[in-house]
């Protein structure tokens, strides 16, 4: 058998292809590894960021709750001037009048007529001086308000600032993240942080809106007279040159309960960590992919709204404002059981006068006061009673499905 004399480098073509297949394997392995490793830091930033901006929505409810109810509280500490008084009787009796002889006070929980407070302080407007009237208190009051209502604006600044600075800074490098409520997915290009009102753009995206049942601001208008003892007795008048508010404190919109918002990441093939990627992509004809991402957060409140549903004027009422007002009502009582008294004291017709005029004004100021503060607290949409039921659960995020 005739031997061959040269074999050497039969196997080299063996060994290039299977080591261009090797390569090419490796270079596959190596392009797969990032596509996976980049989808998944783009879903881990697509969950951040939408969690962040859901967490600073839940912040944002928090801080317009909580100064929606502040506003409310000073509120209810002013008084109505407008209480049961000379022409309430007449009218109770069948006559009608037109004249306010003015009356006894007592807080409104209403922004019907909001005047200075019965209480001695910075609100108070009640004068111990003949004819004095009076709107110190009540332009502390409207004051009071108004500030509350900027520091809601700049809660609301605040929030579209923060909303900005969040997708600004998306942690993961050459991608580009957007957050927006779920009424925006489909058609996410509309979706825009910008607008002529920023104020008018935060509410629309929290689903708020100020209550157009605005606050009307009264002074007092006070006159005694020293017959039988010192009596006082208190009108309203319109605030002289200053207008009442338009608006109120913020309540629910049409898009409230749209609190789940949804992220959207995507990573572009051009982009500056993606060069040299895919390895031999130009000898085996492929390049890199788009990669997207999308996840979502919803926002929520374990024990309720903590806003009203529906516009009115009610503010509610605290209960610590119920032990305040029982002081006053047995004050006033007092003394209208000292005017019967004195009443009383004429001759022949003093005592079934004095009858008549207890039974009269005991009966008219006791039983509105009284209506009035079981309707106060028993009234479920007022801005108090809102945020005291919701307020322990609080506003809070977590991520949710999809879907």
């Amino acid at each position: 058998m005739k031997k061959h004399k040269n074999i050497k480098g039969q196997v080299l073509p063996y060994f290039l292809v299977l080591s261009m297949i090797l390569l090419i394997s490796w270079a596959m392995m190596v392009n797969i590894a990032k596509l996976v490793r980049d989808r998944m830091i783009l879903q881990n930033s697509v969950d951040n960021t939408t969690l962040s901006i859901a967490t600073l929505q839940a912040r944002t409810l928090n801080a317009i709750g909580a100064t929606n109810y502040l506003m409310a509280t000073v509120l209810s500490f002013a008084s109505d001037p407008h209480t049961p008084d000379i022409s309430a009787i007449l009218r109770k009796l069948g006559v009608d009048v037109k004249i306010d002889f003015g009356g006894l006070m007592y807080p409104s929980f209403s922004t019907d007529r909001i005047a200075g407070s019965m209480f001695p302080g910075p609100f108070s407007d009640y004068k111990c001086l003949p004819g004095f009237y009076s709107e110190q208190g009540v332009l502390n009051i409207k004051r009071t308000v108004n500030g509350i209502q900027n520091i809601q604006k700049s809660i609301l600044y605040a929030y579209l600032a923060g909303y900005a600075d969040i997708l600004a800074n998306v942690p993961a490098q050459d991608c580009k993240v957007v957050v927006v409520p779920s009424r925006y997915a489909k058609n996410r290009e509309t979706f825009s942080l910008s607008g002529s009102n920023p104020v008018v753009v935060a509410e629309n995206l929290l689903g708020i809106k100020r209550n157009s049942k605005g606050i009307k601001y009264y002074g007092t208008y006070n006159f005694c007279v020293n017959i039988a003892g010192h009596r006082h007795f208190v009108s309203a008048q319109k605030c002289r040159g200053n207008k009442d508010d338009k608006y109120s404190w913020y309540m629910q919109d049409k898009n409230f309960y749209d609190k789940k918002v949804v992220g959207f990441g995507t990573k572009l093939p051009n982009a500056k960590s993606n060069q040299g990627y895919p390895f031999f992509g130009k000898i085996i004809g492929i390049s890199y992919p788009v990669i997207t991402a999308v996840g979502s957060a919803g926002v929520y409140n374990v024990d309720d709204s903590m806003f009203p549903n529906d516009e009115n004027t009610k503010t509610g009422v605290e209960k610590l404002t119920v032990l305040l007002m029982s002081k006053m009502m047995a004050d006033q009582l007092i003394v209208i059981l000292s005017v019967a008294s004195d009443i009383a004291k004429i001759p022949v017709i003093g005592p079934p006068a004095a009858i008549g005029f207890g039974v009269l004004v005991g009966g008219l100021y006791t039983n509105e006061t009284v209506l009035r503060i079981n309707n106060a607290l028993t009234d479920d949409d007022t801005v108090i009673t809102q945020y005291n039921r919701a307020k322990y659960g609080g506003w809070d995020s977590h991520l949710v499905p999809l879907n």
